[in-house]
């Protein structure tokens, strides 16, 4: 009777450790198989465009070194040059002097134009443009004499 029982008890012991383990095996796969929904539902998030992991929120990494446009600046800086005196000459076209004169001669002549094209004096839509224009060529003379 006692073989009857240790043998019982054997069997009962196996058969729980069989059942534990089936029961282990069955758990992990269905996690598994939940897990890889999961991953593949994360991964098509990636594909949308404007999604938080979609990776397009971030600025392309380009070479902000641009070595042609250096090149061309270290080449054709005498033509800006250029460029910046006739803008210069044209500013005294604009207010009738010339760049020989000193800077209070010009104002004075800056401020008897700007009396003369003023918006409140003189009404006309070619009297708002000329005064745009003398104010601006006011403005570079200025930083061109000072």
């Amino acid at each position: 009777m006692a073989e009857l029982v240790i043998i019982s008890t054997f069997y009962a012991f196996v058969l729980l450790y069989k059942l534990l383990k089936f029961t282990v095996i069955w758990v992990y796969k269905i996690l598994f198989f939940i897990l890889k929904i999961l991953a593949n539902i994360f991964a098509w998030s990636l594909m949308f465009p404007g999604t938080r992991y979609s990776g397009d929120w971030e600025k392309p990494q380009t070479d902000s070194r641009d070595y042609y446009e250096e090149y061309n600046q270290q080449e054709y800086s005498h033509y800006e040059n250029y460029q910046e005196v006739t803008q210069t000459e044209s500013c005294f076209d604009v207010l009738g002097v010339s760049p020989d004169d000193d800077l209070s001669t010009i104002k004075q002549v800056y401020r008897s134009l700007s009396k003369a094209y003023h918006p409140d004096v003189n009404k006309s839509k070619m009297a708002e443009e000329k005064i745009k224009k003398i104010n601006d060529a006011w403005s570079k003379i200025q930083k061109i004499k000072n």
